[in-house]
């Protein structure tokens, strides 16, 4: 098929099947002795003319000038070209007028997409029937007058309703149409181009009703070549070559596919009445010619009027609604061209209901996507405020281990990883005096900014008053009151402090609520088993125990926080406390660093590397007397 198409835009092409065309209804129109078509070139001709233009005009021509030859003696060629002339000239402005008139809003090939194109065609048609009646009348054929009838309605009913046929197959199978070129230098303004078209016309009633008496073909004959010489303007003339059928083309069709399909079953239907009747089919035509006037007043007028009627109130408006929807959104601007579309939908029926809802859903979205902008900006602006909240959190965790025990008698390594971007937990070290240094690990119950915010004040309050109280009961003491003062979100805190003294290897510590230690004495890890007083923040003046132990060098303490031993693979538990406490172990002499780091790894593979559910913090001290 696309082989075809090809083949249609090419104007030999386009020549050789017209020919072959008009050549085969001659041979059939011969061979059944169908007298009533002696002008068959006047149905043929008109309709290959108007969709593919002058090549097809002259292909049918080349045929006709050849059969007129045989039909009609040498001594009349002069008639016969004239008369070749004439259907040339009648065609070619039937062709012309198409694309002249009703084209305010671009150029269009043939179509019947609109109920007024139909109209259009009607027009033309008589136009180029009322010019070809008066040219042959002025060259001398006046047996047109007796045969007027058949012209002027069988003819032309023909040639539309074939015209109709042939522009349904075209648009069914994308054939191409032919249409005008930019082309011819412009000599007059545009609007003077159609003046001597229509003084042809007023020349012929002058002569036809004797007001004047020469014949005036030769003159209108040139009066239409100046109005098919009219030229196109290259920026204005562009085709809109659109092979789409709408629904308002698919009801003009319709309805006459079903006439034609009508007129073919009555002639079929009635053929055997007229043979037995002993009537011709000439007979047979002309009382179809007389039927088919009845139709068009009594059937395609009302029929026309009602597609009318249904094309601005049904076909129109569902095809600004599919033409609305099947358009790109891409901006404000195409929503405000949906919207004037859709208001200026002009129905009292369902179809208005449906752009009203239409309407209601376009501003639902433009409402939707305000709000996703919204929504989108302030998740933009919440993430940014998370990072930079993580960035602040992370920098007041220390990790200067190797500076912080440079020249000293212990080692120590730690790791804080939040399970969201800010956390709860914590851990820190710090110098209290010139023999004590501090440390700490703790873990605020809750997830985010809130608990991220505790942990920071619980920071800054443990190691100002560590350095404060010599007591670190009394620090917990203090610090324990002033969370409680205000702890509008009622968090709380599990919190595990320490005092080592790094010349004696005294160790002091005070527990609120938090995981018991392992410690590391004469080579294997053990839990500190002391009994956990109360969590800070959550009842003012609690007391806390302080205990006191003995480090010896080579030992270690490893602190962390309950999302290491509650870490869950969703299959197995928990990672638990003895899985922590062998591999511990298992790496205890080596660098501290890689014990947090096998651990974390360990983890990981325990939880097949899925997200965690909470913190994970670990810190590790090793006494090393010098």
């Amino acid at each position: 098929m696309n082989k075809l198409n090809e083949y249609f835009k090419s104007r030999k092409f386009i020549f050789l099947f017209s020919a072959f065309l008009n050549l085969a209804l001659i041979v059939f129109f011969k061979y059944f002795s169908i007298s009533y078509f002696n002008h068959n070139d006047l149905i043929i001709v008109p309709v290959l003319g108007m969709l593919l233009g002058p090549y097809a005009i002259f292909g049918c021509l080349a045929v006709q000038l050849g059969y007129w030859l045989t039909q009609y003696s040498l001594v009349n060629i002069d008639s016969i070209l004239l008369n070749g002339l004439i259907l040339v000239v009648a065609c070619n402005i039937l062709w012309r007028l198409w694309y002249s008139i009703f084209n305010s809003h671009g150029y269009d090939t043939p179509n019947l997409k609109k109920s007024y194109n139909l109209i259009k065609f009607f027009v033309i048609f008589l136009m180029y029937i009322i010019l070809t009646f008066s040219l042959f009348m002025l060259n001398g054929n006046s047996h047109f007058e007796d045969e007027i009838y058949s012209i002027l309605v069988l003819d032309s009913a023909i040639s539309v309703l074939l015209s109709i046929f042939m522009l349904y197959l075209f648009n069914h199978f994308k054939i191409p149409l032919y249409s005008p070129k930019a082309q011819f230098k412009k000599i007059l303004p545009f609007p003077l181009y159609s003046v001597p078209l229509i003084f042809s016309f007023v020349l012929f009633g002058l002569y036809y009703f004797e007001i004047i008496d020469y014949n005036p073909l030769l003159l209108m004959i040139l009066l239409d070549v100046i109005y098919i010489f009219r030229p196109f303007d290259e920026e204005v003339f562009k085709i809109k070559d659109d092979f789409s059928i709408n629904i308002a083309s698919k009801l003009i069709y319709s309805v006459f596919l079903v006439l034609f399909s009508f007129i073919v079953i009555s002639l079929i239907v009635t053929m055997p009445i007229f043979i037995k009747s002993g009537l011709g089919i000439d007979d047979l035509l002309f009382s179809v010619s007389k039927f088919m006037m009845v139709l068009v007043v009594s059937f395609i007028i009302p029929v026309y009027l009602y597609m009318y009627f249904l094309e601005r109130h049904v076909t129109n408006p569902i095809n600004k609604i599919s033409v609305t929807l099947s358009g790109e959104i891409d901006s404000s601007e195409d929503y405000k061209k949906i919207h004037e579309t859709l208001n200026s939908i002009n129905a009292s029926n369902e179809i208005k209901t449906l752009a009203d809802s239409l309407l209601g859903m376009e501003n639902d979205l433009i409402e939707y996507e305000n709000d996703l902008v919204n929504v989108t900006a302030d998740k933009e602006r919440f993430k940014t405020e998370l990072e930079l909240a993580d960035s602040i959190q992370s920098s007041m965790i220390p990790t200067d281990f190797k500076d912080f025990c440079d020249d000293k008698n212990f080692k120590i390594s730690g790791l804080m990883k939040p399970a969201r971007e800010v956390g709860g937990d914590f851990y820190d070290y710090f110098q209290i005096d010139e023999d004590n240094i501090g440390f700490v690990i703790g873990d605020v119950s809750g997830k985010g900014i809130p608990a991220a915010l505790v942990m920071v004040e619980t920071m800054t309050l443990i190691q100002d008053y560590a350095k404060h109280y010599d007591d670190l009961s009394n620090v917990f003491f203090e610090v324990n009151n002033l969370l409680c003062d205000g702890n509008v979100e009622e968090l709380f805190v599990t919190c595990w402090l320490a005092k080592l003294n790094t010349k004696t290897g005294e160790l002091n510590f005070v527990n609120a609520g938090h995981n018991p230690p392992l410690i590391k004495n004469n080579g294997k890890f053990e839990y500190l088993n002391t009994k956990p007083n109360l969590v800070l923040a959550a009842m003012e003046d609690m007391p806390y125990k302080l205990h006191s132990m003995q480090l010896n060098p080579g030992d270690e303490i490893f602190l962390y926080t309950d999302g290491v031993t509650e870490a869950n693979d969703d299959y197995s538990g928990f990672y638990g406390e003895d899985r922590l406490k062998n591999i511990l172990n298992d790496y205890s002499n080596d660098d501290l660093n890689k014990i947090i780091s096998y651990i974390e790894e360990d983890i990981n593979e325990f939880c097949n590397n899925h997200d965690r559910f909470d913190d994970i913090t670990m810190f590790v001290m090793r006494y090393e007397k010098k």
